[in-house]
């Protein structure tokens, strides 16, 4: 009997900025590297649950660092990790609106309405607060493509929606990897909000437009993550 091959998991462009600085402080070049994603989710979640414990060594709250991360085979949520208060159940959970373009991350633009995609994060923290969430869990949504970096006023909403009406996580992060070896983690749930935004409605911050920036030249890399360890 032929095994089935496994199926690629799809992924979009995701990437960082590298800027070399020349004499005098002017910049001398740009390059643009990108991640090259397993082709596995067991392999990209892996990837994504390490990321997150070498950014909890540079988040200050009551169960940073993380000293150890496990996946879990048989068992209902993806990975436990070891943390200030003991053993905590980790579930992560890709953030893709891609129902909202085509349902291909190819028809992603560079400038798109915030409220729904930011409705679409509400929705999908929901879901997962019913079907895996509990105490002594927490949550980690992530992105594979640049476009789905939580923008600041996507992370405001979330915070505002979360503080009114609290997912079922101790907390809820997202972590927007840069390269093999850095990641940015924000906290969700529970948060402060954003006192630059604090003084728009709600309404308001649900009618914005985000914009992805790109700079004007630039080369492009490509660079492997490490899913062994």
């Amino acid at each position: 009997m032929t095994k089935k091959p496994t199926p690629i998991k799809p992924t979009g462009p995701n990437s960082s900025f590298k800027v070399e600085v020349g004499n005098f402080g002017n910049v001398s070049n740009i390059t643009k590297e990108f991640i090259s994603f397993p082709n596995k989710k067991e392999e990209i979640e892996n990837f994504i649950a390490h990321l997150f414990m070498q950014s909890s060594q540079r988040i200050e709250n009551d169960i940073f660092p993380i000293s150890h991360i496990q996946q879990n085979l048989e068992y209902d949520l993806d990975f436990t990790i070891v943390s200030k208060k003991g053993n905590l159940l980790l579930e992560l959970a890709e953030f893709a609106p891609l129902e909202l373009f085509s349902n291909n991350y190819n028809a992603v633009p560079e400038d798109y309405a915030t409220g729904p995609v930011a409705q679409f994060y509400r929705k999908l923290v929901e879901k997962k607060s019913s079907h895996q969430g509990g105490k002594g869990r927490i949550l980690v949504t992530y992105n594979t493509h640049d476009a789905f970096s939580l923008c600041e006023v996507t992370t405001e909403l979330a915070c505002r929606w979360f503080k009114e009406k609290h997912p079922n996580f101790d907390y809820v992060f997202h972590l927007s990897p840069h390269h093999p070896f850095g990641s940015t983690t924000t906290t969700l749930f529970p948060s402060e909000l954003n006192e630059q935004l604090i003084n728009y409605s709600t309404e308001r911050l649900l009618n914005a437009r985000t914009l992805l920036l790109k700079p004007f030249i630039y080369k492009q890399t490509t660079t492997h993550p490490d899913t062994d360890g």
